[in-house]
């Protein structure tokens, strides 16, 4: 798979896509593109490849901004079940805010709890990797 934007999109070992995302503001739609290719393969319903697309965008515009390099996306899959993985290089732990209806910025781990099945932060020595699954 050749997505432009992406240094790297491969299938790898248990996982049906591994990124690793350039820094720069393009990555969040490039990983998008790529995640949404998967989906249809995987031919995932329409409404759940919404919230899986608008949950990677999350991600990986949580890592780009706050994490640092390196950052990698990888989608895994088994029994109908999705699991979107985002590291990065940073330390610290994000929090899930509750926006004000005015509020321009801080909902992305709001959207990721209220989309994702379930979804986790977990130290990676150096860094970090945020979980997000999702079933049907």
């Amino acid at each position: 798979m050749t997505v432009p934007g992406i240094r790297e999109a491969r299938s790898n070992g248990g996982d049906r896509l591994s990124l690793d995302l350039t820094t720069e503001h393009r990555a969040p739609s490039m990983a998008r593109r790529a995640v949404a290719e998967v989906l249809r393969e995987l031919d995932v319903p329409q409404d759940l490849e919404a919230d899986i697309l608008l949950v990677t965008s999350e991600l990986v515009t949580n890592a780009v901004e706050h994490g640092g390099p390196p950052a990698r996306l990888r989608l895994g899959y088994a029994d109908k079940e999705i699991t979107l993985r985002v590291s990065d290089g940073g330390s610290g732990r994000p929090a899930v805010h509750r926006p004000g209806p005015l509020a321009e910025r801080n909902r992305g781990l709001w959207l990721v709890d209220a989309l994702a099945k379930d979804w986790r932060c977990d130290d990676l020595g150096d860094g970090k990797v945020l979980t997000a699954r999702f079933h049907w």
